[in-house]
C-alpha cells in the first residue's frame, strides 16, 4: 500500500479543527500529527529517510473546509500515517476529530451496543463498493438504516442494508462509535437536507407551472383561430462528445414563426415560414438537402437546417395540444398577419395542387394532380378517377384501393374507378405520404 506525505495546508486545517475541539493548540497538534505522518512514510519507504524534512509550519485556517471535507480530510489522513498509529497521541487526537466531524459531540454522550456502532456493508444499488457506516436504526427483521459517508459528493446519506450484509470492520485503523446523540443530529441534518432538496424540487416545478400558464394565456392570445400546429425555430448549440459516439445538442432559443391549421410537416410550409423571422429567413431558399426526414423511431421528425443537425438554426412544426404547445417559446413581436398556410408555397420550390373534399373539386373539369408518389386524374364527364403510381403498390395500399372501388388496368399500369368520396380517399393515401401529402 502506497503512502503519501500530507502537506502543510492539509494538515494545519485538522490541527485548526481539533483546537476548536479544545484538544490543544494548532500549532502543537500540526506538529503530533505531521510528525506521524513523516514517520510513517519513512517506515514504508525506509531509503528515502535521509531526504525527508519533518518541519511544520502552520497555515491560516481555510473557512471553506466544511465539517464533511474535514472529515473525508481526516480519513485521508489514517490511510497515509496508519503505522504504529493505534495507541499514539495522534490516534487520539484524530480519532476525536473524525467523531465530532460527523456531528459536534455533547458533554455527556450516551452510547448504544447497536445504534451508531461503526460497520462495514457489502456493496448495495446506492454504493456499488463496500462502505463504511454507522447504524442508524434497525428498521425490520430484515433491514438496518446506515449512515454512510459518500466520499464523492462530501456528504452523509442514509442508505437501506440487508440486515446479514454488514459487519464490524477488522481492517479499519481508527474504529470508533458515534453516540445516540450524535446519529439522532446528523439524521437530522441529512433529513433537513433531503426536504430543502424536495422544496427546492417543488419550486422549480411549481415557477415551470407558473411560466407554462403565462406562456399558454400569451400564447392563446396571438395564436389565429382554427390552428391546429406552429411552426418553431430553434436554435441548436453542439454538444456532441468528442472522443466517444455521443451525439445530441442544447435549445437554446425557440421562437414562434408561425401559426398552421393542419398537422401536416410539409418543408414548404417551413421554408414559408422562415420568411418571418429574420436569422431564419436564409432557410427559406437553400437545398433540398436541408430538409431532414427522420419520422422513425428514435428519430428527430421532419425539420429544416442547413449545414451539420446539431447546431444553428432549425425550423419543424408542433402540434397544438390543450390551446399550447408542449414547450414555452418566444413569440414575435410583429405578430401573425402573415400567416402560411398548407396552400402558400415557396414560388422556387415544387408547386402542390390541394383537394380537400370531393365537393370542392371542379364538377366540369379535368383535374390533373401530380403527388408525391403518384398522379391522380380526375374526369367528372366520365366520372372516374384515374390513379397512376411512381412506385410499386404494396399489399396494404392494393387493399385500400380495391376497398375505395378500383380495378388495375395492367396495360395501362392504372388503377381507376367510379368517382366517388371513397376512391377519392384511397386515392390520396397511397399518392402521398405524411412528409409531402397534399390534402
Amino acid at each position: 500500500m502506497s503512502v503519501s506525505l500530507l502537506g502543510n495546508t492539509y494538515i494545519s486545517n485538522l490541527a485548526h479543527f481539533a483546537e476548536r475541539l479544545g484538544l490543544g493548540s494548532a500549532s502543537l497538534v500540526g506538529e503530533i500529527l505531521n510528525n506521524q505522518n513523516v514517520k510513517n512514510y519513512k517506515s514504508r519507504y525506509p531509503e528515502s529517510r535521509e531526504q525527508i524534512q519533518s518541519s511544520f509550519e502552520l497555515k491560516k485556517y481555510d473557512s471553506t473546509f466544511s465539517n464533511e471535507k474535514i472529515y473525508d480530510l481526516a480519513r485521508y489522513y489514517v490511510h497515509q500515517s496508519f503505522q504504529n498509529l493505534d495507541g499514539s497521541k495522534a490516534f487520539q487526537i484524530i480519532k476525536d476529530v473524525l467523531s465530532n466531524a460527523a456531528f459536534k459531540k455533547t458533554i455527556n454522550p450516551t452510547y448504544s451496543n447497536t445504534v451508531g456502532v461503526m460497520v462495514k456493508a457489502k456493496s448495495t444499488p446506492a454504493y456499488q463498493k463496500p462502505s463504511y457506516g454507522f447504524v442508524s436504526k434497525v428498521c425490520n427483521h430484515y433491514y438496518t438504516e446506515l449512515l454512510c459517508f459518500d466520499t464523492e459528493v462530501l456528504q452523509w446519506n442514509k442508505v437501506n442494508v440487508i440486515k446479514g450484509d454488514y459487519q464490524i470492520p477488522d481492517d479499519e485503523t481508527v474504529l470508533f462509535n458515534l453516540s445516540l446523540e450524535q446519529v439522532s443530529g446528523l439524521s437530522s441534518l441529512i433529513d433537513e437536507r433531503i426536504m430543502a432538496s424536495i422544496k427546492k424540487q417543488d419550486e422549480v416545478i411549481e415557477a415551470r407551472r407558473i411560466k407554462s400558464e403565462n406562456f399558454k394565456t400569451l400564447f392563446s392570445s396571438v395564436m389565429p383561430a382554427g390552428s391546429k400546429a406552429v411552426l418553431v425555430a430553434e436554435f441548436h448549440e453542439d454538444d456532441c462528445g468528442h472522443n466517444d459516439d455521443y451525439y445530441g445538442s442544447k435549445v437554446k432559443k425557440r421562437v414562434v414563426i408561425g401559426f398552421s391549421k393542419h398537422t401536416r410537416r410539409l418543408f414548404s410550409e417551413m421554408r414559408k415560414a422562415a420568411l418571418n423571422y429574420a436569422p431564419t429567413k436564409f432557410l427559406n431558399d437553400t437545398s433540398d438537402k436541408s430538409e431532414h426526414r427522420e419520422n422513425y423511431s428514435m428519430g428527430r421528425g421532419s425539420f429544416l437546417t442547413e449545414g451539420s443537425t446539431y447546431s444553428g438554426w432549425l425550423i419543424k412544426k408542433e402540434v397544438i395540444y390543450n390551446g399550447a404547445i408542449s414547450k414555452p417559446a418566444e413569440l414575435l413581436e410583429s405578430g401573425y398577419g402573415n400567416l402560411t398556410t398548407a396552400d402558400e408555397k415557396p414560388s422556387n420550390k415544387k408547386i402542390h395542387k390541394a383537394i380537400t373534399t370531393l365537393q370542392s373539386m371542379p364538377q366540369k373539369k379535368a383535374s390533373l394532380l401530380e403527388l408525391s408518389r403518384a398522379t391522380i386524374a380526375i374526369d367528372p364527364d366520365i366520372d372516374t378517377v384515374t390513379l397512376k403510381t411512381k412506385l410499386s403498390v404494396n399489399n396494404r395500399q392494393s387493399r385500400e384501393l380495391l376497398a375505395g372501388g378500383f380495378n388495375f388496368d395492367s396495360k395501362n399500369n392504372e388503377w381507376s374507378a367510379k368517382m366517388t368520396q371513397a376512391a377519392v380517399e384511397a386515392a390520396r393515401k397511397v399518392g402521398t405520404t405524411e412528409m409531402c401529402g397534399i390534402f
